[in-house]
């Protein structure tokens, strides 16, 4: 088993590998799920002025969202563990006109900040990856202000994200492999809403609120949806890059044929389910 410095420096790699692909999917991230990085900011009451904590930045969202709203006098800080994610954020601000978004190099189970530093913090698919999810927690209880808000997004169950979990059952059927652990960091690892509730009680969350909420990832037919998919997800493309040539080419045609199932008119549509929460 690896420990949790090493768990980190993978996904540091994983999520350096895959920083310029955001880059390139960065409009079409955003024409999809512009409404999840509005309800972060909603849930996180952010209004001008406020100081707010971005962790797991990733290509910068919420946290370009978040400037936005809290402009004048706010700032966002935006934190990740990926140098070259840090990079994308520092351009997308630039891009946007935006002076009050700070990129910082950061680990969100150890944040370098004074307790009640901030008003708000915020993060979009990042908990899921930590590998001690109470501290990830506590941390960020710790540096929000009395009164701040969490306000975050996970995905919601295999099951409900075929979009993805497609692809990871085709790679597990051309390729099988040793069971994955259910607890080790990943992309479904929090889809438990009672466990994610333990988690903000455990962290010393006073009230919280969990709902699910889905929205589309709509494709110019089955190759640009491969294209996304494998372009994007880390974890999947690490696998797929570890497989044979053979294998990767059995695991496309796969996945091509499940896509052309759904394929109308050159459009492929596929749900993306999340699970939001906002704690106080």
């Amino acid at each position: 088993m690896p420990t949790d410095d090493e768990i980190k420096e993978m996904q540091r790699a994983d999520w350096n590998s895959v920083a310029d692909a955001w880059d390139k999917w960065d409009q079409f991230l955003s024409d999809s799920s512009q409404h999840i990085n509005e309800w972060i900011c909603q849930g996180a009451k952010l209004a001008p002025g406020k100081t707010v904590l971005d962790l797991a930045s990733g290509s910068g969202q919420p946290a370009i969202t978040a400037a936005k709203h809290i402009k004048p006098g706010g700032m966002v800080t935006a934190l990740d563990i990926a140098p070259d994610m840090i990079a994308v954020v520092a351009r997308k601000a630039k891009r946007n006109g935006l002076d009050n978004v700070e990129p910082v190099l950061g680990d969100m189970e150890d944040l370098n900040y004074e307790p009640g530093t901030y008003d708000a913090v915020t993060s979009r698919f990042g908990f899921m990856f930590c590998p001690d999810l109470p501290k990830a927690f506590s941390e960020a209880k710790r540096v929000l202000k009395r009164g701040g808000r969490l306000s975050f997004v996970v995905w919601d169950k295999p099951e409900e994200n075929k979009w993805l979990s497609q692809v990871i059952g085709i790679m597990n059927q051309v390729a099988p492999g040793p069971p994955p652990d259910p607890k080790a960091p990943g992309i479904f690892r929090l889809c438990d809403q009672a466990e994610l509730a333990q988690l903000l009680q455990g962290a010393g969350f006073e009230r919280w609120e969990i709902e699910g909420r889905a929205f589309p990832y709509e494709f110019d037919g089955p190759e640009h949806y491969w294209s996304f998919v494998t372009d994007v997800a880390a974890p999947l493309r690490k696998r797929l890059d570890s497989m044979s040539e053979a294998d990767r080419a059995k695991v496309k045609e796969l996945v091509l044929e499940e896509a052309k199932k759904i394929d109308i008119g050159n459009r492929v549509v596929y749900n993306a389910n999340t699970l939001c929460i906002w704690a106080e």
